[in-house]
């Protein structure tokens, strides 16, 4: 009877150590299959992470080239401004002292012949009529203050849009680095889970 008992006994001792040693075992498969997807999530999000930051600088790359093409485009349109302005302002100036003589034009007077004193003036050819200045001298004058203020204005508006638009692409290099550096310390983070977990 004893050994009978002592058989028993370790019979289910056995049957004890066994389902134990079962139950450790589908414990550790359960964390092996665990850490198994942990390391494919993370190698997943790793590339993912990786491809984020690359999208990211070559999106950047794009917005500093069309940056440099719209600030060079800009530079070529106040310059085109500058001048015209330039251009219609002595325009300007010339048409306003022949129509207003009284008014003095900086530059002009050098240019007009003075008669000499007590000379002669010589008569007009008989086949010419006299010569008048054309009455509507102001119109003309009046439309290059328009065409003037217009091209000012193009001008200050582009200033304007330049300035907008190098704010913008300002916010997005800052917003793009830091999503960069995000993603790196993300990255950073989720190599040491990774090698955590491999071991």
């Amino acid at each position: 009877m004893d050994h009978r008992d002592w058989c028993i006994e370790e019979f289910a001792s056995s049957d004890k150590s066994t389902a134990a040693t079962n139950q450790e075992k589908a414990g550790l498969e359960a964390t092996m299959e665990e850490l198994q997807a942990s390391m494919q999530r993370l190698t997943r999000e790793l590339k993912e992470a990786a491809q984020a930051i690359a999208d990211s600088q070559v999106q950047m790359k794009r917005a500093t080239d069309d940056r440099g093409a719209a600030n060079a485009e800009f530079q070529q349109v106040a310059a085109d401004q500058r001048a015209t302005q330039a251009v219609l302002q002595r325009a300007y100036d010339r048409l306003k002292q022949y129509y207003n003589p009284d008014v003095k034009v900086k530059g002009f007077n050098a240019l007009v012949q003075q008669p000499v004193p007590g000379a002669e003036v010589a008569p007009a050819p008989a086949e010419f009529k006299e010569f008048n200045k054309n009455k509507g001298g102001n119109r003309v004058l009046s439309m290059l203050e328009t065409i003037l203020a217009d091209s000012k204005q193009m001008e200050k508006e582009a200033t304007q849009d330049e300035q907008d638009q190098t704010r913008a692409y300002e916010d997005f290099i800052k917003d793009s680095n830091d999503q960069i550096t995000a993603l790196q310390k993300a990255i950073t983070d989720k190599t040491g889970a990774k090698a955590r977990a491999d071991t």
